[in-house]
This record gives C-alpha cells, structure tokens and sequence, in this order.
C-alpha cells in the first residue's frame, strides 16, 4: 500500500483516497489561491495544484523521499470560474446560475512522486435538472453549500441529470489518473 501525504483539508479527498485504499495522511498548506488573470479558466486548476505542491515541499522538506498530493477544483460556466460563494446569496445566485445548465468540473491534481512533481487534470461536464426556486432555497437551508465550488455537493445535489467523465473528479479529486500514475 502507498501511504500519500494529502496536503488538503477536503475530507472529501480524503474519502476517495482511502477508499482507493491508499493509506493517507493529512498535512496542512498555508497559500493564498491566487492566480494570474491572464490564465485561461482551463488552466486556472492545474496552477492552483502546483503551486499548493511548491508550498507543500517547502514547508515539509522532510517529505522529500515520499508521495505528495495537492489538488484545486474549479468549476466552469461560460468560460467563468463560479468558485467557492462568499455567502449565502452568491450561493443561491450560483445554483440559479447553473440551474438547468450543463457547466464542467476541473480538478489540477499535482502528485510528487518519484522525486518529481507531475500536474494532471481531469474534466468532467455536469448536467443540471430545472429546479424550482423552492427547490434550490431548501439544497442551500440544508446542505452545507459554503465550502464548495459551484455552491454544491454531488454526493448530495438533487439536480444532477448526468455527469460525462469522472465522477470523483466531480467530488474533488479524479481517482482514476492518480492510480494510474501512481500504479503505472
């Protein structure tokens, strides 16, 4: 089994990766996620992952001789990131926003492994059922919508139709590169 030193606090990342059986281990990265405006949206994810990597192997110099994990997942509509919201009404203005819509999800995996840093991504395109607005108020009064891009959980949203791709990707880290790169 290969123990993965996760430098992010998603306990969602956590879950996929244990249950990819990998044994896992958190550490904290203190960076401020900001990027150059000059970055296309496709490539806002991948910068974001590689520098919380640079931050990871600076402040754990001790992890050298180990495999590292950073990750950032962006979600794109109309050639905009709809990030985490601020609030509750950004939140809600972002469910109305993608309600109905198809929108994608882009996750920048950077894995340091081998003494070397790679930077994947992975893209998945969601698909949104037309809620009503009473429908969208009761997903934000019960469901923790603060901390996540897009103002939604897959696991829990009730407006999927379907997902092209990768559904942990969607959830916040694409299991199927990472065992691949990682096995291969």
């Amino acid at each position: 089994m290969t123990l993965i030193y996760l430098a992010s606090q998603s306990p969602r990342r956590l879950k996929i990766l244990q249950e990819a059986n990998f044994i896992v281990e958190v550490i904290s990265v203190d960076v401020a996620e900001i990027y150059p405006s000059s970055l296309s949206v496709y490539e806002v994810a991948s910068y974001l992952a590689e520098l919380k990597m640079d931050a990871a192997l600076k402040q754990y110099p001790n992890l050298k001789n180990q495999t590292i994990i950073t990750a950032d997942t962006v979600v794109i509509y109309n050639n905009t990131i709809l990030g985490k919201p601020k609030d509750l009404e950004e939140a809600r203005q972002m469910l109305m926003t993608l309600n109905g819509q198809q929108h994608e999800v882009m996750t920048g995996v950077a894995i340091y492994h081998n003494n070397k840093v790679n930077v994947l991504k992975d893209i998945t395109k969601v698909y949104f059922k037309q809620l009503s607005n009473n429908e969208i108020d009761a997903y934000i009064a019960n469901y923790e919508v603060l901390d996540k891009a897009g103002s939604y959980n897959i696991e829990e949203y009730q407006a999927i139709a379907k997902i092209e791709g990768s559904y942990t990707n969607v959830v916040g880290l694409p299991i199927e590169i990472i065992k691949k790169l990682l096995n291969g």
